[in-house]
């Protein structure tokens, strides 16, 4: 669409994202799920297509602070209306000198971090974000923790998140998969497809993604939560997609993970674990094949998983509280009841430097909304799926995008 006519158009808008500074010239530049931040990749790669749907065109840029010099400047060109966002973890955050910068913050506790001794000044997120003209928030979570904190220049403008339509299923039904068994890890689990496990599996599937080493996703909770549900009567199967390398980690590990790290022993035939690297429309069709969307974290910055499988009109089983209560209202989810509590080592990178707030459930609260989310009746069920994805809609259009993003030029650039 065209620019607001209404406001000024900007120059230049300058991206600098944490994938350029992990990139070696002599890298493979294809983004591999399960590499350091790959989320924040894929938060870049979100605005910047939204901006180049605004009729925008975003140069990107390794580092920012390097382009201080005027001879950098002139070969940049850099003029009077061009702007800078920053798309990457705050203690790699870097000022373009000379231009408004606008820092993208998707945090997902209560409190900041300020810093303490031996910690480089980078990791201080309040005085770091406070140097932003602007800081873009994912959620209004993050937006109103920073108000608290003092920077009211914190506002809420996610990247545009679009449906993707699913297109064929041969490489999902070639993922590789194995069952939850991790009470007997002694010999290596049997791997087999996607396609054959589901064959052997006809029933209501629950879908869950999530990286099994941040334990702010409560795998080990969500499983035994599932295994509770399951000896309340329920039938369904827990498919569990798995986001790591495939290199240091792949599928045939993850029950000594859930043995080593959670301590978790169960064994059941109605978990399915599977990994595999699949391209957004292959992820659309994996999507397509669930029953409901389920994800029990404690704390969150955003959810993306969550919020494409809602766009895609799969009903939604969460967690209250931090980013998804930002763009879920009472009706539009099947909510799992949880309590604050302080974030422990594992939760919380500071937890021997800060105290941190989170939001965990318990695997009887995991169980009930299950119960609850699978006594829908159909219509009922369609009914969510609408609500849902009518919100998610409301919040992450690239209309709604565009407006916004308008409205912050017009005010860092005025």
């Amino acid at each position: 669409m065209a620019w607001n006519q209404n406001v000024a158009e900007p120059g230049s808008i300058f991206v600098s994202s944490l994938l350029d500074e992990e990139r070696l010239p002599f890298q493979d530049p294809e983004l591999v799920f399960g590499q350091t931040h790959y989320s924040w990749k894929l938060i870049t790669r979100l605005y910047s297509e939204g901006l180049v749907r605004a009729g925008l065109s975003p140069k990107h840029i390794a580092r920012p602070e390097i382009y201080q010099a005027s001879a950098a400047k002139a070969v940049l060109g850099i003029g009077p209306r061009d702007l800078h966002i920053a798309v990457k973890p705050v203690e790699h955050l870097r000022p373009f000198y000379g231009l408004p910068n606008l820092f993208v913050c998707g945090w997902e506790f209560p409190e900041f971090f300020s810093g303490t001794d031996g910690f480089p000044p980078f990791f201080n997120q309040l005085a770091v974000l406070g140097r932003a003209d602007s800081i873009m928030c994912w959620t209004d979570f993050t937006r109103d923790n920073l108000h608290a904190a003092g920077l009211s220049q914190a506002v809420t403008l996610p990247p545009p998140i679009l449906p993707i339509p699913p297109q064929g299923d041969s490489d999902v039904l070639a993922m590789p998969t194995v069952f939850l068994a991790s009470e007997n890890i002694s010999n290596q689990p049997t791997v087999i497809t996607f396609g054959q496990a589901m064959e052997s599996s006809p029933q209501c599937v629950l879908l869950a993604v999530l990286n099994p080493f941040d334990k702010r996703k409560r795998i080990d909770k969500l499983l035994e939560g599932a295994r509770l549900a399951r000896a309340a009567g329920q039938k369904f199967l827990l498919v569990i997609k798995l986001v790591i390398d495939g290199k240091g980690t792949s599928i045939g590990n993850i029950n000594e993970i859930l043995r080593n790290i959670y301590n978790y022993h169960e064994t059941s035939d109605s978990v399915l674990f599977c990994a595999g690297n699949l391209d957004e429309p292959s992820m659309a069709a994996l999507r397509a094949r669930s029953d409901f969307h389920i994800s029990a974290p404690s704390a969150e910055g955003l959810n993306l998983p969550l919020v494409e499988s809602a766009l895609q009109d799969i009903p939604i089983i969460t967690t209250r509280n931090t980013a998804m209560a930002s763009y879920l209202g009472p009706e539009d989810a099947v909510w799992i009841d949880c309590i604050a509590e302080a974030a422990g080592g594992g939760v919380n990178a500071f937890a021997e430097h800060a105290s941190f707030t989170h939001f965990p459930a318990g695997p009887q609260a995991i169980s009930t909304a299950i119960c609850t989310a699978l006594s829908l009746a159909p219509d009922e069920q369609r009914a969510l799926a609408r609500r849902g994805r009518k919100a998610v809609e409301a919040r992450f259009g690239q209309a709604r995008f565009e407006t916004d993003f308008s409205a912050l030029v017009h005010k860092v650039i005025a």
